[in-house]
């Protein structure tokens, strides 16, 4: 046994097992446990038996495990309802990835002035091959082109390498969708790409459903992001600055999310001037720099950010010159 699969006894992962098919168990927890299996043949018999027991529909008593410690199998309480956690668990895990791939992919090609919440994966394309005999094996586990609702051949050719001729951002917005029904504790997330792909294309209306679905249903910093997005839309994509300052400097709620709304301030006010530097401007700016200047020195590096870069430059020699 190696060191890894020592750090847990048999004992211990005998107790874990049933979370583990279940997908409740902890990332860590269920990491420990993969290790132990490692090092130890007897657990990972006990668990690949278990597997095939839920997956082939059979009550443990009526199929018992050939395993070295009889008495380590134990009874396993209301098969039906383990069973469709199971299905569920192997679903979210596969919606998981797909996310994880698709979110990649969209940082990597349109990503420049993204504010990324998570690290994308490093390797989507690696993931996608992963992923995708994932599915294969999940048809052949549960002899089935359909679990829980959700169309396995589907989700397949989501994860198929995409085409240089396809459009990307209509296949992150139709991937996002299939990664809502695998995993619908993902569907905020999936709903905030899908807002931001809307912003690339420049469709404000489907953009603003998406963000307006995200402020409503996701998590408190999920869903902040998704109203500074929201009050943003009109002065990015719609040309309408002056409509959009009221409604970011509604979104200013003193946390270090502010410094992306003094900063998206600072351009409506810039581009409500006919890109002129104003006090408003320079406030603007100022703040969002006291607060997080690494974003506002990324933000101004951006190619459509040149206006405003220089104007800032500008003012800062003059300032520096006259002092």
């Amino acid at each position: 046994m190696d060191a890894d699969a020592a750090r847990l006894s048999c004992k211990q992962v005998e107790a874990d097992v049933i979370g583990l098919l279940d997908g409740e168990l902890d990332t860590l927890r269920a990491e420990g446990v993969h290790a132990h299996f490692r090092g130890c043949a007897g657990c990972a018999r006990f668990y690949q038996s278990l597997r095939t027991q839920l997956v082939m529909h059979r009550w443990v008593r009526e199929a018992p495990f050939e395993l070295d410690d009889g008495g380590r199998r134990g009874d396993v309480p209301d098969f039906d309802a383990l069973s469709t956690r199971l299905r569920s668990a192997d679903l979210n895990a596969l919606g998981a990835l797909l996310y994880e791939v698709l979110k990649a992919e969209f940082l990597f090609d349109y990503g420049d002035d993204v504010d990324a919440r998570e690290a994308a994966i490093d390797d989507p394309l690696g993931e996608r091959r992963r992923a995708s005999d994932m599915v294969g094996e999940m048809r052949d586990w549960y002899d089935a082109d359909e679990l829980e609702g959700v169309d396995l051949g589907d989700l397949a050719r989501r994860l198929e390498p995409p085409a240089i001729d396809r459009d990307r951002l209509a296949e992150l917005v139709a991937g996002m969708e299939a990664v809502a029904r695998a995993a619908p504790a993902l569907a905020p997330k999936a709903a905030f790409y899908q807002g931001l792909a809307w912003i690339k294309a420049g469709d404000e209306a489907r953009a603003a459903e998406r963000f307006g679905r995200v402020a409503a249903d996701a998590a408190p910093d999920l869903a902040r992001i998704a109203r500074i997005c929201l009050a943003t839309l009109p002065a990015i994509v719609g040309g309408r600055p002056l409509e959009a300052i009221p409604a970011l400097e509604a979104c200013l709620a003193g946390d270090g999310a502010d410094a992306i709304v003094h900063f998206n301030l600072c351009q409506a006010h810039f581009e409500a001037a006919g890109q002129r530097l104003t006090p408003a401007v320079r406030t603007h700016a100022d703040a969002a720099c006291a607060l997080n200047s690494a974003l506002v020195e990324h933000q101004l590096s951006l190619p459509r950010q040149r206006a405003l870069r220089l104007a800032l430059q500008s003012s800062r020699v003059r300032t520096e010159s006259t002092s």
